[in-house]
């Protein structure tokens, strides 16, 4: 499968590549500026340079960060199964976004040294009453992280002028 070219609203990307399938996919890109959708599979997605955007969806998914700043997006509005993403090489200038997700909606849980053996890390278990979870790994990193200043964490809702209207989000910053 080949990319199209990208016309969302975050600048720096230039291509996109989206999916629904339910087949589990390995993505790949060697050139920086996409945004990477994948279907409901347990899929891998792996970025080198520059800034991109991945979004495994459903299942568990694998996403590996390149060289540049890239978002790790988690989407939570609606799904209709569990979702884990592990993200691999999320460093200072990359970004994690959990849509759907505030403290006010969801039960918030922090844990140390989860995920796949050799890539473990803090975890964040976002759950509701009759709601798929939503789970993120960050490799590497422990619930220490939150407080010592490698990781922010901040809550919103985009402008129903931009970006997706009306949806509400969890942002996990690596300083």
């Amino acid at each position: 499968m080949t990319g199209q070219a990208y016309s969302g609203p975050v600048s720096g990307l230039t291509s996109e590549f989206i999916t629904t399938t339910t087949d589990s996919l390995n993505v790949s890109i060697s050139t920086p500026g996409w945004f990477i959708h994948t279907g409901s599979g347990d899929d891998a997605i792996a970025v080198s340079s520059g800034t991109n955007v991945m979004d495994g969806s459903t299942g568990s998914n694998f996403l590996t960060g390149g060289s540049g700043n890239d978002t790790f997006f988690v989407d939570d509005r609606g799904p209709t199964s569990d979702i884990w993403s592990t993200c691999n090489n999320f460093h200072s200038g990359d970004g994690a976004t959990v849509w759907g997700v505030m403290p006010s909606d969801f039960t918030l849980s922090w844990v140390n040294a989860q995920g796949a053996n050799g890539y473990t890390g803090l975890t964040l278990h976002a759950t509701a009453p009759g709601e798929p979870t939503a789970s993120l790994t960050l490799v590497g990193y422990s619930s220490a992280d939150l407080t010592n200043g490698k990781l922010t964490v901040s809550f919103g809702a985009t402008a129903a002028t931009g970006g997706v209207p009306g949806s509400t989000y969890m942002h996990i910053q690596a300083n």
